[in-house]
């Protein structure tokens, strides 16, 4: 049976909000809980970053965890916001009002996927926008200079994550959010996030080009379909199309040393939202022109 800890025993006095997973003793993969947990976490970390940004580029979001109960597992969490001094934030208390909406927003988006099932609307996010829009007035957010909505994109990618962290929980399992304040709400484990049908609500328009690039090879892949990793200022996955290049490569007629890269003929296509945000760029390499090898090594350097 679980224990419970009361709002002023052993629970952390900094804490902003849990995530409880009750599960049933006895039952089969018990790891299931902890990735679900691991999982749940990592998403509302990656959420607080992105929506905190909507506020000043300048405050990073850090996540501690303040106490954890046994029985069911809950894991007390607190958000604690950094900054440098040029946040523009001025005298505002801005940590209690900003850390006040994180929480909210969460809360608000966990409660949105209670009643809703795959078959979602752009109006779905739009509403969503809206309930997260209250809560900025409610809590100040919206006296900070430069404050935004968070987008529909950011919204897409936490329900997708969120769905995926829930999807290890079998059926008997439940999993509470709970804010400081007593507020909870159930997660929705029947939820089928279809990432593909969310993503084509956030898309307006595509526009596509080809050019040469020079790619760094990062992974190959070796035995399937899957995408090849490159260095391209920062790392970039590309799905390989030139058939006849590949069947070389993988009965190796063609070698790439580590530090190799590829001059190729990419296909980039660029994808736009409804708030003409950047929604993705996919990239598709058409033709391999040739495999540049590594620079040698300085063997002067060497000598003595």
């Amino acid at each position: 049976m679980a224990h419970s800890h009361s709002s002023t025993g052993v629970r952390g006095a900094n804490a902003d909000f849990a995530i409880e997973i009750d599960f049933v003793p006895g039952s089969p993969d018990p790891a299931r809980v902890f990735r679900s947990m691991t999982q749940l976490i990592d998403t509302f970390q990656k959420f607080d970053r992105e929506l905190v940004h909507t506020i000043d580029v300048n405050i990073q979001p850090v996540m501690l965890l303040e106490d954890v109960e046994a029985g069911s597992i809950k894991s007390w969490l607190a958000a604690l916001l950094q900054a440098t001094d040029d946040t523009g934030l001025g005298e505002l208390n801005w940590k209690k009002i900003v850390g006040g909406y994180l929480v909210r927003a969460k809360y608000l988006t966990v409660d949105f996927l209670r009643g809703t099932t795959q078959a979602m609307t752009k109006d779905d996010l739009e509403g969503l926008q809206k309930r997260i829009l209250a809560a900025a007035e409610e809590t100040g957010v919206k006296r900070i200079p430069a404050y935004s909505p968070p987008s529909k994109g950011l919204l897409v990618r936490s329900i997708t994550d969120i769905g995926l962290s829930l999807s290890p929980l079998q059926s008997g399992d439940r999993a509470v959010f709970e804010t400081r304040g007593g507020d909870k709400v159930e997660f929705n484990l029947s939820i089928q996030v279809v990432p593909e049908s969310l993503h084509d609500l956030l898309v307006e328009q595509s526009l596509t080009h080809d050019e040469e690039m020079i790619l760094k090879v990062k992974k190959p892949d070796f035995l399937g379909d899957s995408k090849w990793e490159f260095i391209h200022e920062s790392t970039i996955e590309a799905k390989l199309l030139d058939d006849e290049w590949l069947a070389r490569f993988r009965n190796n007629e063609i070698t790439l040393q580590p530090g190799s890269a590829l001059r190729v003929l990419m296909h980039v296509e660029v994808e736009y939202g409804y708030d003409k945000e950047l929604v993705s760029r996919k990239y598709q390499i058409v033709k391999v022109y040739q495999v540049i090898p590594p620079p040698p090594h300085e063997q002067g350097l060497l000598l003595p």
